[in-house]
């Protein structure tokens, strides 16, 4: 399991090892988009005069900004279209959810160019993932997208939405350029977009709360769990006056647009699926929110050393335990259905089947990572407790039954996978931890440095015989913490 320590945190993308040479055809995405910077690259390096995008470069190179133009912006009907959700979406808009949230995405990309460029803007980074893909430079749809947003407020950053349909394009806008901060290791924009989003939020009407706006929020909840984790303030994670709350499945249904061409059964799948894994995705939530906790008490968020510091930590863990039992007693009736395997094709189509029971594996995944987590930040030099060992083992048990029914592991459980493998003695069972991160790689993120931050840690814990800080040895591997998505 060795890996060059001295290998650049640029080395996150490869942008030009899965692009097509000269004469590939130009991606009905990207059509009509005047200024596009599309040229081949040829061999693992980008040899034929289009080097390698580092994330350094992407942070602090200029880029290109297209111009004005929303017609040429839009190109082919097919332009806006997204196939797959955003892989940290995948264990809330899983299945036939996706659907929906699809032709809400595409309705306001087509009215809004900050929500087209934004959208655009990671599609670009996605396709680095596809083989046999033009190389597309995301940077210039990020920017236009980022100047956009900062018009589209009162004060750039101050986070003051003039209307409800403004509010609705900043969040989803907000949401996609944070993740793609994350993923380029531009965690300070991240921070900021967030904070700025959590702001807009702050000031809307929350009586007149749209039932999109809870749906975009919910998604930017779980990117702030894991920006928090990378030092970020966690403003949605850590709120306590409401800002989001679960929306209703049927009014959800009924006011959220369902696209042109849906095969009524398909409806009538996504419906199912939502009265179905709704208590799920609140569970879900609930954990997002309870990871806000677990970070707000590390070392880098609070003073500790002193006894008064971990007189308080200790106090604030035991409450956390004390939330987390409640959790997990009130987890959803079908939860351990599914992770049981009970809910086959006999009960459901093949494909809602197995949606559900991959999500309630993810939201069972990440409320077991909490014991971890939180030992971690408040117990670090106490050995593990039962809880903490049957934690373990619920981890190890879920990401086994995952990859023995093939299921494509969704990004959401690197964490927990991480988390248990920093726990973990046994040496083989270590490389299998790390291997299994580094199949996310076939998708936009960064599970490669993850894998590498892994082994470091397992490296360093076995030479000293006691835990290490995951976020020291972080920095001072790649110069910068991160956030794992």
């Amino acid at each position: 399991m060795h890996f060059d320590q001295q290998a650049p945190f640029a080395d996150l993308f490869d942008f030009a090892s899965s692009f097509a040479g000269p004469g590939a055809e130009v991606p009905s995405l990207f059509r009509g988009v005047p200024d596009l910077d599309l040229r081949p690259a040829s061999g693992e390096h980008g040899a034929s005069g289009y080097p390698l995008l580092s994330v350094a470069s992407v942070a602090r190179s200029p880029s290109p900004t297209p111009s004005d133009n929303s017609d040429a912006d839009r190109g082919s009907d097919d332009t806006l279209a997204m196939t797959e959700p955003p892989p940290i979406l995948q264990p809330i808009e899983n299945g036939p959810r996706w659907a929906s949230a699809r032709a809400f995405l595409e309705a306001m990309a087509a009215s809004s160019a900050m929500v087209r460029c934004s959208r655009m803007a990671f599609a670009a980074l996605q396709r680095q993932k596809k083989p046999a893909s033009l190389q597309v430079d995301h940077r210039p749809f990020y920017d236009r997208a980022a100047k956009k947003l900062a018009e589209s407020v009162t004060d750039p950053f101050a986070g003051t939405a003039d209307n409800r349909e403004d509010l609705k394009h900043i969040l989803t806008t907000i949401f996609f350029l944070s993740y793609i901060d994350l993923l380029t290791d531009r965690h300070d924009l991240a921070h900021a977009h967030l904070k700025q989003a959590y702001k807009a939020i702050k000031k809307r009407d929350r009586l007149n709360s749209e039932p999109v706006e809870q749906r975009v929020i919910s998604w930017i909840r779980v990117l702030d769990a894991r920006a928090a984790s990378a030092g970020g303030e966690g403003c949605f994670v850590n709120d306590q006056s409401g800002v989001y709350s679960p929306v209703d499945t049927q009014v959800c249904h009924a006011s959220t647009p369902s696209g042109t061409g849906e095969a009524h059964n398909a409806k009538v799948e996504e419906v199912l699926y939502d009265l179905l894994c709704q208590p799920g995705l609140q569970f879900f939530q609930e954990v997002q929110s309870v990871t806000g906790r677990i970070t707000r008490i590390d070392h880098y968020h609070r003073s500790r050393g002193t006894v008064e510091d971990e007189t308080q930590v200790m106090a604030a863990a035991a409450d956390i335990l004390r939330d987390l039992s409640r959790l997990h007693d009130r987890r959803p009736v079908l939860a351990d259905h599914a992770v049981a395997g009970d809910i086959g094709e006999s009960l459901l189509a093949p494909s809602l089947a197995s949606a559900i029971v991959s999500s309630y594996r993810t939201y069972l995944a990440n409320f077991h990572s909490c014991y971890v987590h939180l030992h971690r930040v408040a117990h670090r030099h106490l050995p593990r407790p039962q809880m903490l060992v049957k934690a373990i083992a619920r981890i190890r048990d879920l990401m086994r039954a995952m990859v023995a029914s093939r299921e494509t592991l969704p990004v959401n459980v690197l964490w927990p996978l991480f988390l248990w493998g920093c726990e973990e003695d046994d040496v083989e069972e270590c490389c299998w931890i790390v291997e299994t991160i580094r199949t996310f790689e076939s998708i936009v993120t960064n599970a490669n440095i993850a894998a590498d931050l892994l082994c470091e840690v397992q490296q360093r814990q076995r030479d000293c015989g006691g835990r290490v800080d995951i976020r020291s040895v972080a920095v001072e591997m790649f110069k910068a913490s991160f956030a794992m998505v």
